[in-house]
């Protein structure tokens, strides 16, 4: 929670320079797409001067009507609501979609005549949504890797400081490991033990195992 308060004011700054980024591709996109993604609804392929009245399809009659899809780039706030929906990553190729096939003011719209268009969408979602997420991350990540070195001290403490602290911590947790032989055959020159010479080694091959060592460190601690 520290770490998220205290990084309010870097992430303020992030929202200045993304809504400056939007801003940028905003004014772009009304001056490549303004009035350009409207179509008629009922005939597509219908230019504005001949979509009104309606159209018999099918036996029905279906009204005409030269409508704007719900986001489109005729202003700048309307603009600036498209481009926050595709940071979202939620319906861009649909917008992307609408993009590309777009010719003219009061045209029809045809299937990929603006291809070339495509590239301001791809290049707005890497820079919109994949960029300027990632500055919150690491705005928040920054934030947060101080807040711990100031609470255990090393914010404070210089690289030689941090460096001698380490080392003095290795050595402290460090400890000399026993070295085990191996019983002989013979025990102090008498073979009166011979035939146990397989439980001397099993003996000690369970006590040289790690899974020995580790519980015999946890029950010091």
């Amino acid at each position: 929670v520290n770490s998220i308060i205290s990084a309010i004011p870097g992430m303020c700054d992030v929202v200045l320079v993304d809504f400056l980024i939007f801003l940028i591709f905003a004014i772009l996109g009304v001056q490549l797409f303004g009035g350009r993604f409207h179509f008629c609804e009922g005939s597509p392929s219908l230019n504005r001067d001949r979509c009104h009245g309606s159209i018999n399809v099918s036996g029905v009659a279906t009204p005409l009507e030269w409508v704007n899809p719900e986001f489109h780039f005729d202003s700048v706030p309307d603009a600036l609501l498209t481009l926050f929906e595709m940071s979202t990553l939620e319906g861009w190729p649909g917008v992307m979609a609408a993009g590309v096939d777009i010719t003219s003011d009061g045209m029809a719209p045809r299937r990929d005549a603006s291809l070339h268009m495509a590239g301001f969408f791809v290049i707005f979602v890497i820079v919109g949504a994949f960029l300027c997420l990632n500055l919150f991350v690491g705005v928040v990540c920054d934030s947060f890797t101080q807040t711990q070195k100031e609470n255990d001290g090393s914010a404070f403490l210089t690289p030689e400081q941090l460096k001698w602290r380490k080392i003095q911590t290795m050595a402290t947790n460090s400890c000399p490991e026993m070295v085990y032989e191996s019983p002989n055959a013979f025990f102090r020159g008498h073979r009166v033990i011979l035939s146990f010479d397989w439980l001397r080694m099993g003996a000690f091959n369970f006590i040289t195992t790690n899974w020995f060592e580790e519980t015999k460190k946890k029950k010091r601690k």
